[in-house]
Order: C-alpha cells, then sequence, then structure tokens
C-alpha cells in the first residue's frame, strides 16, 4: 500500500486558525499514555471524534475533512509529545484495530520528530504535512528534540 504525502494541505488562514486553536491556552488537553500504559510513557490528547462528536473543535476540522473526504469517521484524536534529550519511538501500532481503514496524520509543527513505518520509511514532521495510509501499516511516532512539543492529528476513516 503506497504512502501519500501532501505539503501545505491546508490554506494558510485555515491552517492558523487551526494551529491556533490547538496550540491556544484554553485548548483542553488530557493525559493519556502513548501506546501502553507498561511503557510508561504519556503524552497529552484530545479526541474530536469516536463513534459520536466529542469535542466542540470539531467543526474546527472542516477543512481537513473536505480534503479526505471520509465515507465514515472512526476516531480522531490530536496529541501532543513534550521533547526529549534523545528521540524516543513509542512502539509499532495500528490506531484502529477492528475495521479495514485509512489513517492521515496532519503534523502541526515542524521539527525533528517523525513518523516510521515497519520496514524503515520515515516521515518527518512538518508543519501542515499530511500523510494518508492503509490503515494495517504498522507505524510508530516519536518524540522530538529541537522543539518544546511535537503535536500531530490522526484522523482514522473509511473512504
Amino acid at each position: 500500500m503506497a504512502i501519500h504525502i501532501i505539503k501545505n494541505l491546508l490554506k494558510k488562514k485555515d491552517f492558523k486558525h487551526l494551529e491556533n486553536i490547538i496550540h491556544g491556552k484554553n485548548f483542553p488537553w488530557y493525559l493519556n499514555p502513548v501506546v501502553r500504559p507498561k511503557d510508561k510513557l504519556y503524552q497529552f490528547t484530545h479526541v474530536f471524534y469516536y463513534h459520536k462528536i466529542n469535542s466542540q473543535f470539531f467543526k474546527d476540522l472542516k477543512p481537513v475533512l473536505d480534503i479526505l473526504k471520509p465515507r465514515e469517521l472512526l476516531r480522531i484524536k490530536a496529541n501532543l509529545l513534550f521533547s526529549t534529550p534523545e528521540i524516543v519511538e513509542h512502539g509499532y501500532h495500528l490506531d484502529y484495530k477492528t475495521r479495514p481503514h485509512q489513517t492521515a496524520i496532519l503534523y502541526l509543527n515542524s521539527n525533528n520528530g517523525y513518523t516510521r513505518f515497519r520496514g524503515g520509511k520515515k516521515i518527518t514532521s512538518e508543519k501542515n504535512k499530511l500523510v494518508k495510509f492503509d490503515g494495517s501499516l504498522w507505524h510508530t511516532g516519536s518524540s522530538c528534540t529541537d522543539h518544546q512539543h511535537r503535536t500531530v492529528i490522526n484522523f482514522n476513516y473509511i473512504l
């Protein structure tokens, strides 16, 4: 399955709006394990959607959803990881395991963190870049060392 990368996904004003909300001081973040609690790696998350609209900020994702054109949403979740002294990969995983689906990751800031796919392909974190791939591809995220934090939004959906 191909991995598709789209740089400058959103118009500047749409991206800036989303970035200002998510990196704003009033955006609600929740502490959760990165992949598995036993690994003792934690991140802040915000669930926009999971089986129903959960977040008052769901409407702010409309420009991205207009591009992805999902037939059905499964989950949309933002992840914020603080920098670490050395880059830490979080473990290969599938975001959503119960149904065949597509995954897209929107990078909200540029840093030296990345998404790596089993087999070696590595996608760097660049602001306003989207990577789309079949949800059955095992992948891992990482922390970063050159920025205060790494922020992404994961979209799991059916075309």
